[in-house]
């Protein structure tokens, strides 16, 4: 998947044939492909199992919520966002092959998605209590990780081992703080084609992971580039 590589915007992109409405009697099933669920959502019922529906969104994830998303038999998408609790139900979605979670301050690791083992494309954004990678490692198909936002709204996480597993990744941006400062991690993700990162980081460590990965022609800084002949270049202003 080439989504975010090619300039998805998971929070703005709805999918043409999502229902929108607040009450799912008006829906017609025959046109649904995608749901926008809410707190006053009415008729849930009406469109369980529903196997159209490829495409879920949600601002208020209850257990009811959870259970309806995976009587879906072929949902290949999901977007929480405003979630104050743990998105807990998520994991038994074995088609999911999108995922995006935007400002949900109950999410402090990645324990809620650890079977979502099919997902390409994970992206984050304004989680500001996230605390580890731990876990990711087991979304071997993960091609696409992104942590966006200013480090002040996305958490803090010790180490960038656990993704250092994720061998297909092509495409990485890390807006979050890193702990241990070591970016070594990266070094194992050959396939990268896109690396983005806040430039808190020595040149020596961006050169070694310039030298591991052959399609990263170079790596993106929150104020300039990195690249393998002419080293940083900071951004006109």
């Amino acid at each position: 998947m080439t989504y975010l590589l090619n300039g998805g915007d998971p929070y703005r992109d709805v999918p043409d044939g999502t229902f929108i409405g607040s009450d799912l009697a008006l829906a017609n099933l025959d046109a649904i492909t995608g749901l926008h669920l809410g707190k006053d959502t009415k008729g849930l019922s009406r469109v369980v199992g529903l196997d159209r529906v490829k495409y879920l969104s949600s601002s208020h994830w209850t257990p009811a919520i959870a259970e309806l998303a995976r009587s879906f038999p072929n949902l290949e998408r999901l977007e929480l966002y405003g979630i104050r609790g743990v998105p807990a139900g998520t994991g038994q979605l074995p088609r999911l092959k999108l995922l995006s979670v935007y400002a949900c301050s109950g999410l402090v690791d990645f324990e809620p998605f650890e079977q979502c083992v099919a997902v390409e494309t994970f992206w984050i954004s304004g989680c500001i209590h996230l605390k580890t990678l731990d876990r990711i490692d087991r979304m071997r198909n993960l091609t696409e990780f992104a942590i966006t936002g200013s480090p002040t709204k996305t958490g803090t996480i010790p180490t960038l081992a656990p993704l250092s597993s994720c061998a297909e990744l092509h495409y990485v941006a890390l807006a979050t703080r890193i702990e241990d400062k070591d970016i070594s991690p990266l070094r194992n993700l050959s396939m990268l084609r896109y690396l983005w990162l806040q430039n808190r980081f020595k040149h020596d460590q961006y050169e070694a992971i310039l030298a591991s990965c052959p399609m990263l022609e170079a790596i993106e800084l929150h104020n300039g580039t990195f690249d393998r002949l002419k080293g940083f270049r900071k951004d006109e202003e």
